[in-house]
């Protein structure tokens, strides 16, 4: 079973960059027999859908201002 990695800020330049390399080391749901697989999340929801499909993972739309939805949020991660 692998281990869920959550990136925070995927839509921006750096978040964009770490998810690549995510996906070249085998975090994408593709690559599902690595030990760990990473989510990407943020706070704009359409943009972090097309850079989830670019690398074929799983994300979480979500903001950081109630902490009762970042911790549901954070559930299996």
């Amino acid at each position: 079973m692998p281990h869920n990695i959550l990136l925070y800020g995927a839509t921006g330049f750096s978040g964009q960059m770490i998810a690549g390399e995510g996906r070249a080391m085998g975090m994408s749901n593709m690559q599902s027999n690595g030990e760990f697989r990473m989510v990407l999340a943020a706070r704009n929801g359409e943009k972090l859908a097309e850079v989830a499909a670019r690398n074929c993972m799983e994300f979480r739309d979500f903001g950081l201002d109630d902490i009762d939805e970042v911790t549901r949020q954070l559930d299996g991660i």
